[in-house]
């Protein structure tokens, strides 16, 4: 089950993972459902696209606490226009490597679960 952060205290953990699946959530878009569904196929099939490595998943709920949503909309701004971290609303998925986003899909429901896995082990074995 995905790691919930919901304040400044929870980021450390999403950020000390070697790899990490992160999922943008917010209470006034029906969209991060469909993506949650997404992570947690992506969580419950990763002992067989990702075997060798271990990859943690996160549900990041900016909007919950104020200085959460500072570090939130700044992360964004500095890694705008290279990734639309904020998707939206949509539900966006960051892979992270080392605490960095290296990878951003802001509608992952769109893809087929098998694209998906496939995607995050090249950038996981990229990264």
């Amino acid at each position: 089950m995905a790691h919930v952060v919901e304040s400044m205290l929870q980021v450390s953990p999403m950020l000390a993972a070697s790899r990490a699946i992160v999922l943008v959530s917010v209470l006034w878009s029906p969209w991060p459902q469909k993506s949650r569904d997404v992570l947690a196929a992506l969580e419950s099939s990763c002992p067989q696209w990702s075997p060798q490595a271990s990859v943690e998943f996160f549900d990041l709920w900016p909007e919950r606490e104020d200085e959460l949503n500072r570090w939130y909309e700044s992360l964004c701004l500095h890694s705008s226009p290279r990734f639309e971290l904020h998707g939206n609303g949509y539900g966006p998925l960051w892979w992270m490597v080392e605490g960095h986003v290296f990878e951003c899909l802001t509608k992952p429901y769109e893809y087929p679960l098998k694209s998906l896995k496939q995607r995050s082990m090249a950038i996981f074995q990229e990264g």
